[in-house]
């Protein structure tokens, strides 16, 4: 079997289980530990040594791209050189977005994190629109191999974001391949200064090519002048299509040494990089903490685990992967609810779902820390907001009529009921409440008699105290069937 086939048939295994992982499947959540924004120094190191396989066997957007371009009529898709300073450009504002405080470029240009919101935003409810009416015209049959499924809650702001990302990949894809790759990732372009020194890589054979170009118009990445005899390794992304399609063999991946021709150094590209590290290896200096962008707007509410606003912002992707696997659907991503610095973060809507009691669903998916692992134990005992009960709204107080919805979701006895003038009025217990949002999102008035805040730094309750129900003792029943 060719090279270029193996590698292409071991991308497409590990894109269905990246797309499989987003619908919760845990047994091959072990490829999040290779991404870059979970391990950094493995793909560095990854990259230094065989140069950016990464972005063609382990990246689902850049092999998305590539089943993509599969479709695509254009052939011909050499980048221009004036164009590839862009994704230099874009790699240095996140860095210093990052050096300040805030993952909002990386959210939005990760590839990772991009692609996650591209499953939860798009690909998920269309699946979950697909398998309901299924299960709807199938039980009419009373056929029962499938049941409905809630599709994770989407904002028109966050869809519409993802939705034009995925709409620019798509037309890009078609017309010059690994556009995106080469000219907006910026963890390709990183990847890209690397791979320049990495111990294998591709080159020409000057003796032995023909100049049939080839290699040329098969190259996915645009990386190869044959007019000039050169492959730019920053942007080549391993993909072998070149060694296999050549006739003469003229291009050979083999170790850094024994290559006699690689891309001409483009001097302009490297002092603007000088710069850039010169700048950015000064920044930090005047910068005493990274809480230089602080969250004084309000307080989203946040997945138990996060520990803070400030750690969750600082450390989550907006990978959409706690989004996809919530079993209540509470979660979904922000807009402005950590204001512009947190956009595509995701923030808990007690509105739309509750944080369940015995779940830890987001904290076993997190790859990047963002959301701590605990047990249920611990977990049940996290205060992730507070609540507040408005009189003014409650059914029984404006209505006189028992109510009680909250006090019957309540999963820690924060919440209940004391009967006063033959109505039963609802009551609170802050210091076990862990703010779950239950009592709030059964709350049946508008707008809500309770309502839960988010907290910025998440505390810890004190262990529910349940009433002790006395049972009458069993009598014998001799005459008791079973």
């Amino acid at each position: 079997m060719q090279i270029h086939r193996i590698r292409a048939a071991t991308s497409f295994i590990v894109f269905i289980l990246f797309i499989l992982i987003f619908f919760d499947v845990s047994a091959v959540k072990i490829l999040l530990s290779y991404q870059f924004v979970n391990n950094v120094i493995f793909v560095l190191l990854f990259t230094l040594i065989f140069g950016r396989l990464y972005c063609s066997i382990l990246c689902p957007l850049g092999i998305f791209q590539d089943i993509i371009s599969k479709f695509s009529q254009n052939k011909k898709r050499i980048i221009k050189s004036y164009y590839k300073s862009i994704n230099y450009f874009i790699l240095l504002i996140v860095f210093i977005s990052f050096v300040l405080g805030s993952f909002i470029f990386v959210n939005i240009f990760d590839p990772y994190s991009l692609f996650g919101r591209i499953i939860t935003t798009i690909i998920s409810p269309f699946f979950s629109l697909i398998n309901n009416a299924l299960t709807f015209i199938l039980t009419n049959y009373d056929i029962y191999g499938f049941s409905p499924i809630k599709a994770p809650y989407v904002s028109i702001y966050t869809f519409t974001l993802t939705i034009i990302f995925f709409i620019i990949i798509l037309i890009a894809s078609l017309k010059n391949g690994r556009l995106y790759c080469n000219l907006i990732c910026p963890i390709g372009a990183l990847l890209g200064i690397v791979s320049k020194f990495s111990v294998f890589n591709f080159f020409i054979k000057d003796k032995k090519c023909i100049s049939c170009k080839l290699c040329e118009k098969k190259c996915r990445a645009g990386c190869i002048d044959i007019d000039k005899k050169t492959i730019d390794i920053s942007f080549c992304v391993g993909c072998f299509d070149c060694v296999d399609i050549c006739p003469k063999s003229a291009i050979t991946y083999a170790l850094f040494f024994r290559q006699k021709k690689i891309s001409q150094i483009n001097y302009s590209k490297r002092k603007f990089l000088y710069g850039s590290i010169g700048f950015l290896a000064a920044f930090p200096l005047s910068v005493k903490n990274k809480e230089l962008f602080k969250y004084e707007l309000i307080n989203p509410i946040i997945p138990p685990g996060s520990i803070s606003i400030y750690n969750f912002a600082s450390n989550c992707t907006g990978c959409n992967l706690c989004v996809s696997v919530c079993p209540t659907r509470v979660i979904k991503s922000a807009f402005m609810e950590y204001s512009i610095l947190g956009l595509m973060q995701p923030v808990l809507d007690f509105n739309k779902g509750f944080c369940s009691y015995e779940c830890t669903s987001c904290m076993d998916a997190c790859p990047a820390n963002a959301i701590m692992q605990y047990n249920l134990y611990k977990k049940r005992l996290i205060k992730i907001g507070e609540m507040k009960f408005f009189e003014k709204y409650c059914i029984v107080h404006t209505k006189k009529k028992d109510c009680g919805a909250c006090a019957e979701v309540c999963p820690t006895h924060a919440v209940y009921m004391v009967k006063r003038d033959k109505l039963f009025y609802p009551h609170t217990r802050e210091d076990v409440c862990i703010g779950c949002g239950a009592c709030q999102f059964v709350c049946p008035t508008k707008p809500k008699s309770i309502v839960v805040y988010g907290l910025k730094v998440h505390k810890t309750a004190k262990p529910p105290v349940f009433d002790k129900i006395k049972l009458p003792p069993l009598k014998d029943d001799k005459d008791f069937p079973f």
